[in-house]
């Protein structure tokens, strides 16, 4: 996500775009801004066809002493020309009665592409622009109808209780931490595929970097999530003690297997 505003009250000419002179929120590689400019690129940085945008603008605007009063509005454009759905009109009743104002659109950019996108006014005369406020978020592509994506979540939750299962045991042998080590390598590439899937990153280095840590039912990015009474912490924790135990009396392709486990879960 990425938040850009313009703080002051800004005098913006007809047919300008509003310039954007503030970055509380600065956003990923894919939303590109130059400070002061008016219009924000948005990046097809994914593995899908296209990348999902949100854009909503609010702010409050008015006509200028010295201006006509009647009719004045802003429209979000895409590449330069506004968007239909995305345009405000309202007519004050005398100079420097402003109006709150929002619009808001999806921009699908084609992978590979750049869009820009700007709050311009469309108004026949020049406006008083205060309070404004851009976000754009980058949106998930969720394919919930591809029976393929649901099918592996599905699984997912399936390993994910023969996990919590093994890690409630009071004894684990060497043949638990094989399975254990199967598991948490079969959640992890599910994650990794859900993550393409989803956000498109097109830099094995920051799914490699979302994925770290993540596997557990509701936990896709490395939250916390309890299970009665069982949090992901305190179950790695508990189950690193157990394979300790274990390893001491191993021998042979018993501690291989068990130190591979480990790896597992320290990297999980």
């Amino acid at each position: 996500m990425a938040e850009y505003t313009n703080a002051s009250t800004a005098l913006v000419a007809a047919g300008q775009n509003l310039p954007l002179t503030e970055t509380p929120i600065c956003g990923s590689p894919c939303i590109v801004h130059r400070e002061g400019a008016g219009i924000v690129t948005l990046r097809g940085l994914t593995n899908q066809c296209r990348a999902r945008y949100f854009v909503e603008f609010t702010g409050n605007v008015a006509i200028p002493t010295g201006g006509t009063v009647g009719a004045i509005s802003v429209a979000l454009t895409i590449n330069g020309e506004p968007v239909n759905s995305a345009i405000a009109i309202v007519t004050p009743a005398a100079v420097e009665n402003y109006f709150n104002v929002s619009v808001s659109a999806f921009v699908d950019v084609p992978r590979g592409c750049c869009v820009t996108v700007a709050l311009k006014n469309t108004s026949a005369q020049a406006i008083d622009v205060a309070n404004a406020n851009l976000i754009v978020t980058r949106q998930a592509w969720r394919k919930e109808k591809s029976m393929g994506m649901k099918a592996m979540r599905d699984l997912r939750d399936m390993l994910c209780d023969e996990l919590d299962k093994i890690a409630t045991k009071r004894d684990m042998n060497p043949g638990d931490l094989e399975t254990v080590h199967k598991l948490t390598d079969t959640i992890k590439n599910i994650d990794k595929i859900e993550i393409l899937e989803d956000e498109g990153y097109s830099n094995s280095a920051e799914w490699r970097a979302d994925v770290r840590g993540s596997y557990g039912r509701n936990d896709r990015r490395g939250e916390h999530y309890v299970r009665g009474h069982y949090s992901r912490d305190d179950g790695r924790e508990s189950m690193m003690r157990k394979m300790e135990e274990i390893m001491r009396d191993a021998t042979g392709e018993q501690r291989e297997i068990i130190r591979r486990a480990m790896d597992e879960l320290r990297n999980a």
